[in-house]
């Protein structure tokens, strides 16, 4: 994201989408979204809105937003600077995680790289210091690595607390939650004890190795963390997502996690009580499968948290019962081919949460990834209008591999921007994967 002026677009980058109506009622209609060719699909044609790229008119240089990059992970949206204008923290593999800021215009312009690393995940928030006393106001990071495919047992995350001049301190080794041999996949922020609490840590790692990796619950304690053992953890899930929100409306918030299954833990902490979960996915109504991604999204706007998961060959919407089993039908689905997440936020300027799946590729040999889709929401969160996203630029014959995708809320407005990573490992057999560079993209909802 280096750019604060803006360039024209080019057309070969825009593709004009064409909407099919998907609803979960009319299972017929699954069938034709799944083959859709917006080229041909004449009875579709119709005054629609499109999904349009608009990368070249914020990095026309690529060199943030839409650099030609191997990534792993979601960015982060975070207002570092304190001006109402929402920043960016791009995630990379290997390579230095970069920050870029916002303005009112759109633009961003470049801010500084995080120091070099096998980063996976980074999750913002005002850490504090210590007990007593009141929060800095500045957003920190947390940071979790990975420990070179599970064969070293004294790798660090990191804690970077933001200091006054905008840089950043890693006080990890003070203030604990090192996961000195995990292989950090995920973070999600914990408000325990609601939102005037300090925020602690969920902190989901992939399968050991040679040593453990276990996914684990830290506790803020001012500038110290300590473990917390609830809800059967800390152990071996092998998870690489996770995502918060309170399902069963009790006022204390709740998360989910992508592990050998899906997993729901529901905090039952009291007021000065101990840190307490439980984890209650089946008796919610989740089935125990794998799956690529999970979130907890309010889309039918009722205030309770919907369930929305991807798996390899659909995205699930479970809207909430508000009532325990709180999950227990699916309420939309989208077929995919090669799904890998997906993020949410207000594509238009209604009030409802769109969502936006990314694709990777069917097979280790193709050399064009899936399509992504943008989900427009009808506001009951069970019928949902896809729209086709431009595919990312060709580079050595290729288009990369789809890796994650954020919302940027409040882009030049009351709607959302959406920035989509292409650069994953392709997959290998065994462990490793081959490294493969895509573009980044930014797109709209237009008009």
């Amino acid at each position: 994201m280096k750019r604060t002026a803006l360039a024209p677009l080019l057309a070969v980058t825009l593709v004009v989408g064409l909407a099919a109506a998907l609803s979960a009622r009319a299972t017929g209609v699954h069938d034709t979204a799944l083959g859709l060719d917006p080229a041909s699909s004449s009875s579709l044609v119709g005054a629609t809105p499109s999904v349009r790229d608009i990368t070249l008119r914020v990095d026309r240089r690529r060199r943030g937003l839409g650099s030609y990059s191997n990534t792993w992970g979601d960015s982060i949206v975070l207002d570092k600077n304190h001006d109402g204008n929402p920043d960016v923290l791009l995630s990379f593999h290997e390579q230095p995680w970069e920050i870029w800021l916002g303005n009112s215009r759109g633009g961003f312009r470049f801010d500084r790289a995080l120091t070099p690393t096998d980063r996976h995940s980074c999750a913002a928030a005002d850490f504090a210091g210590p007990a007593g006393t009141r929060p800095d106001g500045r957003a920190d990071l947390y940071c979790a690595r990975g420990a070179n495919i599970g064969t070293v047992s004294t790798k660090r995350n990191a804690l970077l607390i933001q200091q006054r001049d905008g840089g950043f301190e890693d006080v990890v080794s003070s203030w604990g939650a090192a996961d000195p041999s995990g292989r950090g996949r995920t973070v999600s922020i914990l408000h325990i004890r609601g939102p005037d609490g300090r925020p602690s840590l969920f902190v989901g790692n992939a399968e050991p190795v040679l040593h453990p990796s276990k996914d684990h619950i830290f506790v803020n304690r001012g500038r110290r963390f300590v473990q917390k053992r609830t809800g059967g953890l800390p152990s071996v899930q092998h998870t690489y997502c996770s995502d918060t929100g309170d399902f069963d409306h009790d006022g204390r918030q709740d998360f989910v996690s992508c592990s050998y299954s899906l997993r729901l833990y529901r905090n039952r902490t009291t007021p000065g009580g101990p840190v307490a979960y439980r984890e209650v996915a089946a008796h919610e109504g989740i089935t125990a499968k794998r799956r690529m991604d999970a979130g907890l999204v309010d889309l039918n706007r009722d205030g309770w948290p919907d369930l929305v998961t991807v798996a390899r060959t659909r995205l699930v919407v479970h809207l909430n019962r508000q009532a325990s089993p709180h999950f227990p039908q699916a309420d939309f689905e989208l077929p995919l081919t090669a799904g890998r997440t997906f993020c949410a936020g207000r594509a238009n300027r209604d009030h409802a949460l769109d969502l936006l799946v990314v694709q990777q590729l069917a097979s280790p040999t193709d050399r064009r990834q899936q399509r992504d889709w943008m989900l427009v929401n009808s506001g009951a969160g069970d019928e949902f209008t896809a729209l086709p996203v431009p595919q990312p630029p060709m580079r050595n014959r290729r288009n990369g591999n789809g890796d994650s995708c954020t919302a940027i809320p409040g882009y030049r407005g009351s709607r959302a921007a959406w920035t989509i990573s292409n650069g994953m490992l392709i997959p290998r057999p065994g462990d490793t994967g081959l490294l493969r560079r895509g573009y980044r993209q930014l797109v709209i909802l237009a008009p």
